[in-house]
């Protein structure tokens, strides 16, 4: 099932998107390689919030976001992150709240940048998130 066809079924939350291109992925894969995985997703559908519901009403006060390539870039070139840096673990793709983030690891997963188990892939994940927008919450130890 494409990103598309999952997205256009009856979900809790309606995401609201941005398109990424292809010139923009290529121009800034020099810098960070992106997992394929990845690349597919922001082709097909971009990157945005998924923090809200189909009455436009905000479901959750976290970020809920996918970020862009340009993102992942600036976030790898800097220094910011107090506790865990995220790629120690994978390539950040999901901000979860200010400077903390989901990641895809090199087979696919999905874990939080703390090492916790997410999801067992990319497109999994997006169809949990899609139901219940913070379901990644409640797989963090307390």
């Amino acid at each position: 099932m494409s990103y598309r066809e999952l997205l256009a079924g009856d979900h809790q939350v309606l995401p609201i998107l941005y398109p990424v291109s292809d010139e923009e992925v290529e121009a800034l894969s020099g810098e960070v390689t992106f997992p394929g995985d990845l690349t597919e997703l922001w082709l097909e559908i971009g990157c945005g919030s998924f923090a809200s519901g189909k009455d436009g009403l905000k479901l959750t006060d976290f970020q809920n976001r996918l970020i862009g390539p340009d993102e992942i870039v600036e976030l790898k070139s800097d220094d910011a992150f107090p506790d865990i840096d995220p790629f120690d673990v994978g390539t950040p793709f999901f901000e979860t709240a200010d400077l903390y983030f989901l990641v895809l690891t090199a087979d696919g997963a999905v874990y939080h940048q703390g090492g916790t188990y997410i999801s067992k892939n990319l497109p999994e994940f997006i169809a949990k998130v899609l139901d219940e927008p913070l379901f990644w919450l409640e797989m963090l130890p307390d």
